[in-house]
């Protein structure tokens, strides 16, 4: 597809999107999707929290005296490395199946299928503020707290949401292909606390591996940034923040047009 359709293309189904109807629809979503995730559930949302302050007990004990050495607030060092890859996993693995398991939906309906996605994103995107705002209250109390940090933390969570729905985008067409993918993926998600710096910290491992992990990992630069902000690290530098800004809306920019052009091929298939 040329350039120039697909850009009228992406113009026209945001406008399409966003109509009334359209608009109004997309908040049902939301609340019904609220409703389930919490139906029968005694504690909710908090849910989502106690999962990572279990990994992170559990990563704590075991790695605190081989890496946490010498790491300033180790503790939070870990949690917000934890919670940043926990919400890449979730969100991307349930985005997913999204056009499989509303196949009658997007088969029989004229409505914008990027609304079943952005609503089921808005759940997982609602916990990771929820997350967000825990952090900054634990850096207001190591003391790492500032008004700044927050003015930048802003632009790095939309550019990291805008990531992690690039990729999603591409992942659900991939799913309507091959069901494979959500095995594959499934042990990707597995590696990546390993490969993404999240118990260890880049100056501990070999310049081979810090290369192959900062610029072969697209987590990682968003992870640094992550933790230059809350936890104060000024040396983390502005480069690598700019690159995640980079990277957050080059991988939506690519997973929207990938999306936009194979859409209809992929929910046939699903």
């Amino acid at each position: 597809m040329k350039l120039g359709i697909l850009s009228q293309k992406i113009k026209t189904r945001t406008n399409k999107l966003f109509k009334r109807p359209n608009y109004g629809l997309l908040l049902e979503l939301i609340r019904a999707k609220f409703k389930i995730t919490d139906h029968n559930s005694v504690l909710g949302v908090f849910w989502s929290l106690i999962v990572p302050v279990v990994m992170f007990l559990a990563m704590y004990l075991v790695f605190r005296t081989s890496f946490g050495q010498g790491v300033p607030a180790y503790p939070f060092y870990l949690l917000v490395g934890i919670i940043c890859v926990n919400f890449f996993a979730t969100a991307t693995t349930y985005i997913m199946k999204i056009f499989f398991l509303n196949r009658t939906i997007v088969l029989n309906s004229m409505l914008p299928r990027e609304i079943l996605i952005l609503s089921d994103m808005f759940i997982h995107t609602y916990k990771f503020i929820i997350e967000l705002i825990l952090c900054l209250i634990i850096s207001y109390l190591y003391g790492l707290f500032s008004w700044g940090a927050v003015l930048l933390l802003l632009p790095l969570a939309a550019s990291y949401i805008a990531f992690i729905l690039g990729i999603g985008l591409i992942l659900s067409l991939i799913y309507c292909f091959a069901r494979d993918i959500e095995h594959i993926w499934a042990i990707a998600s597995r590696l990546l606390y390993f490969v993404t710096p999240i118990f260890y910290t880049l100056d501990k491992i070999s310049p081979l591996a810090r290369k192959i992990i900062y610029w072969g990992n697209p987590l990682t630069p968003f992870l640094v940034s992550f933790r230059g902000i809350l936890m104060g690290q000024n040396s983390t530098g502005v480069f690598t923040y700019m690159y995640s800004l980079l990277l957050g809306a080059g991988f939506f920019i690519i997973g929207y047009s990938v999306f936009l052009v194979l859409e209809n091929m992929g929910v046939e298939r699903t």
